[in-house]
């Protein structure tokens, strides 16, 4: 994430209480509250995160045969995973 951004008060406040470091042993520290219940944090991932990232959004085999779907929404934005006559799954937004 670039330094040279300009969020909100609300979210800088937020990203200076989130922990510095991961531990060695493969666990990592809670975040802050606020990040699950802040709108404007919600926001702020909304573009920083979500859509700058590789996202799961199920797993192949929930959609087992050709012409199955899963619609799952990320962040707000309605997407559509289809398993093909080929047996490929393609994803696409739906809007």
């Amino acid at each position: 994430m670039s330094h040279d951004l300009e969020f909100s008060p609300a979210v800088q406040a937020i990203l200076a209480k989130l922990p510095k470091t991961v531990n060695d042993d493969g666990t990592a520290p809670m975040l802050p509250g606020e990040c699950y219940t802040s709108a404007e944090f919600f926001d702020f991932e909304r573009t920083q995160v979500f859509t700058r990232s590789w996202m799961c959004v199920g797993h192949e085999q929930q959609i087992p045969k050709p012409g199955d779907y899963l619609a799952p929404d990320v962040a707000g934005e309605p997407l559509l995973v289809v398993r093909d006559r080929e047996g490929a799954i393609n994803a696409m937004s739906a809007v």
